[in-house]
């Protein structure tokens, strides 16, 4: 009888971890259809709250008030990507010079260990330095090339989001027509409805933040003369999205910037001053009142999706997985059956509290 038991333990775990492995290759093999209807899906979590409170404010007809509102928010961002390739464009003509530059920030670089009686000038290769430039220009000219694939996307994902919102209704009626007990279409309902509103509030709120700390940091690039200010502000907040990693690599990019292009450390200094205080505040004081911990993920899982993201979509995937697992936590606390292993997405203290409680 034991012996069955185990067996059967082991069937189910094998067969978790196949499952697991299968839905990770169909994610990643068709991450070219998915990554655009799960930006729409977001979009359009993000969009429906705020649309039906102006709805019922203006009694515009739906069809019309999304229309607006995704074709305002298509032309923002176009204009967003428009300005990156411009400026990216700008940053590129300047490489010839910043490679004559690189020869004195090498000499600065080697004056430091000098001082101190240490020769290390055969260990400074010149020529890397400047193939490193050349190499970051070569992936920021791909971006640009890639400019046409992305536009194509971005309609596409407006377009997921349309029908989306236009088809809102579909999965409540959706319940009502598949589960007969009311009590669990009302659960089922209400799942729904918490998925929204903590997905709409965390997705919002953190567009509002990021908004806000590039408009802080373009005005601390501007004060210290810091060339192409609004897009590295614009930079640095993008990347801010994507927890832990993100705002080390903007860091690193803004300051190697600082240092070919400006005289002297102060530029370089003042950049890793500004963004870690500028990200100390957002920490401390936006997130908290803006975005909240509306997910309340904890810090593993976030590492967690971050790396299996980007392994999976790049740098959508950075970013998307994050909510996924908050709503992939939310619908498992709903079912009794998963509920306790929403306790790996949480902190414990919380899980257990909310499994009292229903």
């Amino acid at each position: 009888m034991t012996e069955q038991l185990d067996n059967s333990r082991l069937i189910r775990i094998n067969l978790g971890l196949f499952m697991l492995c299968l839905v990770i290759g169909i994610m990643y093999l068709g991450k070219d259809f998915l990554v655009p209807l799960i930006w729409g899906f977001f979009i359009f979590l993000s969009s429906l709250s705020f649309l039906e409170k102006v709805q019922s404010l203006t009694k515009i007809r739906w069809g019309l008030l999304v229309s607006i509102h995704l074709l305002g928010l298509f032309a923002f961002i176009t204009g967003i990507l428009v300005f990156f390739v411009y400026e990216i464009q700008a940053i590129i003509r300047e490489v010839p010079s910043i490679n004559d530059k690189i020869t004195n920030f090498r000499n600065m670089l080697l004056q430091v260990p000098e001082n101190f009686g240490i020769h290390t000038e055969e260990y400074m290769n010149e020529g890397a330095l400047q193939k490193g430039v050349q190499s970051a220009a070569q992936y920021l000219l791909l971006f640009v090339s890639n400019v046409g694939e992305t536009f194509a996307n971005l309609i596409l994902i407006f377009l997921y989001a349309f029908l989306f919102l236009f088809y809102r209704n579909l999965i409540p009626r959706f319940f009502e027509l598949r589960i007969k007990d009311k009590s669990k279409v009302e659960e089922a309902n209400k799942m729904v409805n918490q998925v929204t509103v903590i997905a709409s509030d965390y997705l919002s709120g953190t567009m509002i933040m990021t908004a806000i700390m590039g408009v802080m940091l373009f005005l601390v690039f501007l004060i210290m003369g810091l060339n192409y200010a609004l897009f590295f502000a614009l930079f640095v907040a993008v990347l801010n999205l994507i927890p832990y990693l993100g705002n080390l690599i903007a860091l690193v990019v803004v300051v190697a910037f600082a240092l070919l292009t400006k005289e002297g450390w102060y530029h370089a200094a003042g950049v890793v001053v500004a963004i870690t205080v500028v990200n100390a505040l957002q920490e401390n004081l936006l997130r908290p009142l803006i975005v909240g911990e509306r997910l309340h993920l904890n810090a593993l899982i976030v590492f967690v999706s971050v790396v299996l993201g980007g392994f999976i979509w790049g740098l959508s995937g950075m970013i998307l997985f994050i909510p996924m697992m908050g709503i992939l936590k939310i619908i498992f606390e709903h079912n009794p059956v998963t509920r306790p292993h929403a306790l790996f997405f949480g902190e414990p203290g919380q899980v257990l509290e909310e499994k009292t409680v229903s």
